[in-house]
Order: structure tokens, then sequence, then C-alpha cells
């Protein structure tokens, strides 16, 4: 069948009476796919392949075939050590001590030390073992403050992660004596320099993990890892407004070969929110807007897989594009297409964020009737979730005046009591997870004391800078 039909198939089974036995053969056929596809794509799934050839090892065992059970056992070991895990290489050593001292008990006359040689290094191998335990836990606890922390970070919270940091093992790189540790040596840095902003040495960091990945070759690491560790550089590179090692990056990032839906997200949804800004940066307007509509056909596409905080990232990239490009109706589409379905536990503010380009977009095309929806909206929300800061009664008196004037060449003096009200309340200490959006709002503003739709103003205030 081109297309799956359960009314079809239990009409065919009719006349064969099985018709109460269609769960059952629905059961069956979807593992006889599962282990056909698992067979099919064993080589791109090296722990699988790894067990696979485990398995034939025991076997020819069973049967005596001891020889040739040693040949496979030692090609295991060979393909283990270069690009296997833990449990891989353990299994292989292992099967490596077995045969060295079953020679050694049936021939007096060899030495055994090759059955000492592979005891060294599966010693070796246990102590890079215990040594990314240490390091994964120190991950686990930065993650789980990181995570916790929705609005601004705790004194607390910044100690305990200053003590992450500071441990021995995050400041020597040497002791960081496996792949995998050293993944999260570089993954731990990383989040610490993102958290407190000195971006020369989150780019250096982001750059020796890439590097790293890429001489030690990238088919020796999980892909999800390799993407991930190229969405670091190219942050990075934004961060330092290194525009042209940042197309250089993304170049390599898009051309990375991903093997499955997951990756093909991972990789759409790094590539696409740098790419967004990089040809906002380079004023290239067409490719811009082919990304734009590409981007928001993915969105439509992969919406249900995304988490959260992704999706609602890349919406915010977005509808901050449209608007700019006086895309009003687009730019509100893509908005409520995330505050009609989303999850409990989105960062208040950039949840703030959707609701502001929302209120300009309708503000700017007229909806009079949305806008004061979009307050109500607002309103609710900072009620529900108890939301009483003097930024949050700010933006909202901001809202309220904004929507009332008819006229704004009128109301300049009021406008700009408006602004500098709102930048009172951003600039406080309490109000730091509001500084992303403290600009937008400003640039609204700044547009309406010039009588202008912000589109106009934006691109008047790109042809002064150029």
């Amino acid at each position: 069948m081109d297309e799956f039909d359960e009314e079809k198939i239990l009409n065919r089974l009719k006349r064969q009476k099985l018709d109460k036995q269609v769960t059952h053969l629905k059961t069956y056929l979807y593992e006889l796919l599962l282990d056909t596809l698992l067979w099919y794509t064993k080589a791109k799934n090296h722990e699988f392949d790894s067990s696979f050839e485990l398995a034939k090892i025991r076997l020819l065992e069973d049967r005596g075939l001891e020889e040739e059970a040693l040949k496979l056992s030692e090609r295991l070991v060979k393909r283990t050590s270069a690009a296997g895990s833990f449990v891989e290489k353990w299994n292989a050593l292992s099967k490596s001590i077995h045969y060295a001292s079953n020679e050694f008990l049936s021939d007096k006359k060899s030495e055994f030390s090759e059955v000492n040689d592979w005891m060294e290094q599966r010693g070796t191998l246990l102590a890079q073992m215990q040594r990314y335990h240490e390091y994964h836990s120190l991950l686990i606890q930065q993650l789980r403050i990181m995570r916790k922390a929705m609005q601004a970070r705790s004194n607390e919270d910044l100690k305990a992660l200053n003590e992450i940091f500071n441990q021995k093992i995050v400041q020597q790189k040497k002791l960081a004596d496996s792949r995998d540790s050293r993944f999260v040596f570089h993954t731990l840095r990383l989040h610490h320099f993102q958290i407190f902003n000195p971006w020369k040495d989150f780019f250096e960091e982001a750059k020796a993990l890439t590097e790293y990945a890429k001489k030690e070759g990238i088919e020796h690491f999980s892909m999800m890892n390799v993407l991930w560790a190229y969405s670091q550089l190219t942050q990075a590179c934004y961060f330092t407004q290194q525009w042209k090692l940042l197309e250089k990056y993304l170049d390599e990032l898009k051309s990375i070969q991903v093997n499955n839906q997951t990756e093909v997200m991972a990789q759409f949804t790094y590539y696409t929110q740098l790419a967004i800004t990089l040809f906002d940066f380079k004023r290239d307007e067409k490719s811009l807007k082919e990304l734009l509509r590409e981007t928001v056909s993915h969105l439509k596409q992969f919406k249900n897989r995304l988490r959260p905080d992704v999706r609602l990232a890349m919406i915010i990239t977005t509808a901050s594009a449209f608007v700019e490009y006086g895309e009003y109706g687009t730019a509100i589409d893509v908005c409520e297409d995330f505050l009609t379905n989303y999850d409990s536990g989105i960062r208040l503010d950039a949840l703030l964020m959707l609701y502001v380009y929302e209120f300009i977009c309708h503000l700017e095309m007229g909806n009079m009737l949305y806008v004061n929806n979009t307050i109500q909206n607002v309103y609710r929300y900072f009620l529900r979730n108890d939301y009483k800061g003097e930024f949050e009664s700010a933006l909202m008196h901001v809202f309220k005046k904004i929507s009332e004037m008819e006229s704004y060449s009128q109301h300049k003096k009021e406008i700009q009591k408006l602004k500098d009200e709102l930048n009172e309340a951003g600039g406080s200490a309490s109000n730091r997870q509001h500084l992303a959006l403290l600009p937008i709002v400003q640039n609204f503003l700044d547009a309406k004391l010039a009588n202008q739709k912000i589109h106009v103003f934006a691109a008047n205030q790109k042809a002064t800078k150029e």
C-alpha cells in the first residue's frame, strides 16, 4: 500500500476469519519493520554494530570455533579502540583478556605478559570511566541550576555555578583524558561563560571544542554533540561580532551530513537562528526572506518535536524579522501559533517578547480590537503567574497609553515620558531578565516619536548607519 489503511486490511482479512487477530498482526508487522530497519542501519549505529560483533564471537565460542572467534575479537578491539564507547571498549578488552589467558593456560611456554598488557589497558579505561563520571556529575549539577532558574538567578545559584567552574578538573584540560571527558570539560566551561558573559572566553572555548571534534574526526562523536558544538561556536561569533567567521562556520554546519529526523531538526534549528541574523547584517534581503519562509514551514513540520524553549527562540527570531520587513500579518500568525499552544515553564522574558510583537503588529495594522485583546491577555497572564514587578507594571502602562493615542505627533512628550518610565523600571538589578526585551519596546517608542511605523523607522535607521 502507498499508505497505511487499516480498514482495507480488515476487509481483506474477513474472508480468512482473521479479523480478531488484527492487533496481533499489527504488532508483529511493527516489530518486523523495526528489526529490518535496525539491520539496515546497523553500520551507522556503532553501538548496535559492536553488540552484533560480540554476539557473533559468542556464537563461534559456543560451537568451539575459538580460532575464528579470536580473529573477530582482534578486529573488534581495533575498531572500538578508535571510536567505541566505554562499554564497547570494556567488552572488547575483556574478550582479549579471556583469549590471552586461555592461550597461556593451554601453552605453558607462552608468556603471561600479554594478559598483563590487556589488564593494564582495561585498568586505564576504568580510570577514564571514573574521571568521566566526575565530569558528568558536575554537568548534571550545573544543568539543574541552569534549568530551575527561569527568572533572574539568585546569589546562591551563582555561587554554586562558580564553585563548579573552579573545580580542578574544570580548570585543567589535561585531566580530561578521554573523548567523552574532553567534550564535557568544554561543555562545563561553555555553560559558565554563557551565563557570566565573558564573550571572548566563550568564543575561544567554543572554537577549541569544535576544532577538537574536527581533529579527532566527527564520526567519533555523537552527531548531536557535533551539531551542538557548532551551535555554540556560531553563537560565540555572533556575540563577538565576527561576521566572516560566523558565515564560515554556518556553512560548515549546514554541510554536515545528518542521518535522521532528529539530527535534521537540530541542524535546522542551530543554523536558522543565526543565518537569519547574518543575512540581516549583510543586507541580503532576498536570502533572508527565502530563509524566513523556509523557517515557518519547518516550524510547522517540527513544532510537536521541538523543545518549547527552542521553538520559542526560533519564533521570536522569525517574528522579529517579519516585523522589521513590515509583514505584520505573518508575524502575528507566527506568534499566535505559539501563544495558543505552549507548555508551562516558558521564561517570562521570552514569552513577553511574543506578546510585545503581537501588540506592535496589531497596532501598526490598526486592529484596535486585537490590540485591546492582547493587553488583556498579558494582564491575565501576569495575574495567573503572580507577576507584579516594577517592569511588568510599566510595560502594561506603556501598552495602555499607546493604544489610546490617535496621533503620535501630538503626544511626543507623553511618549518620551513612557520611554523614561520603562527605562527606569528595566534598569534595576531585579529586572535583568528583561534586558533583551527592553530594546524592542524602546525601538517601538522611538518609531512613534518619529511618527513612523516601526518597519519604516527600522529601514531609516539602517540607511543612516550605512
